[in-house]
């Protein structure tokens, strides 16, 4: 083992030196097939991103029930909807204020 010894650049690179050239290559590739596809070839692949986020959240919620029913924390998801109806009625009372608030600047100007 190697203690209180300087490791200069070159021998630093000599211990990645392939894993470099794997990660160099690899990026020739996509560049190449990036650039014949979607400027040569004007191939698009165009994602609506709203039902893949939706499809996230919803894997993502399951995964954590599974995990809640492993560790037999029964509480979870009446904290969810305890978050979830907060955050609607903050939404709704600034709502409300702001539309008190417009009303009362309306009438002013009246």
């Amino acid at each position: 083992m190697y203690t209180h010894r300087r490791y200069g650049f070159w021998m630093t690179f000599n211990w990645s030196k392939w894993p470099f050239i794997y990660g160099l290559i690899y990026a020739t590739l996509l560049t190449i097939i990036f650039e014949y596809l979607f400027h040569r070839q004007n191939f698009d692949i165009s994602v609506s991103w709203q039902p893949i986020s939706v499809l996230g959240i919803a894997v993502a919620f399951i995964w954590d029930l599974k995990t809640m029913q492993a560790t037999i924390e029964l509480g979870k998801p009446e904290k969810y909807g305890g978050l979830l109806s907060t955050i609607r009625g903050v939404l709704v009372r600034r709502f409300v204020a702001l539309f008190k608030a417009r009303k009362v600047i309306l009438s002013k100007e009246n």
